[in-house]
């Protein structure tokens, strides 16, 4: 089992490196509770320049705790539309930007205000906990 789980880090952490087609975050983007982020068809970094605090989550189909993850998260963005951005990131099919901010183990949620990482952790996270590290980033 030890040597899977090993064989199956190395495979995360070897990502190669995509040229993607910049394409800015546009108004129909706010409407959205969430975003799925497709790197084939947007820039991750023009996507991060948003007015608002971005909460990120790197996932990918088949992490159970993925799985635990996302209605939580769902809620959070309803809950908060129009305060806070909510992207979804499948580090399958986004290796380029997975590997830029050192995704390893999934769930990670990250958040972002103006450009830039202000936390990050690992693990499934209650509203709670998300909502209060965003009011630290506000």
């Amino acid at each position: 089992m030890k040597k899977l789980l090993f064989i199956a880090f190395l495979a995360l952490s070897t990502f190669t490196t995509l040229t993607v087609n910049a394409k800015p975050a546009t108004a129909q983007d706010d409407d959205k509770i969430e975003i799925e982020f497709n790197e084939a068809n947007q820039s991750f970094d023009k996507l991060l320049q948003s007015k608002l605090p971005i909460v990120v989550d790197f996932y990918a189909t088949w992490c159970g705790p993925c799985k635990r993850q996302a209605p939580i998260l769902k809620e959070y963005a309803k809950e908060n539309k129009g305060k806070v951005l909510v992207v979804k990131v499948d580090v399958d099919k986004n290796k380029a930007v997975a590997k830029k901010y050192g995704i390893r183990s999934i769930p990670t949620l990250y958040i972002f205000k103006g450009g830039k990482a202000k936390w990050h952790a690992t693990g499934v996270h209650t509203k709670d906990q998300i909502q209060k590290e965003v009011n630290k980033v506000k």
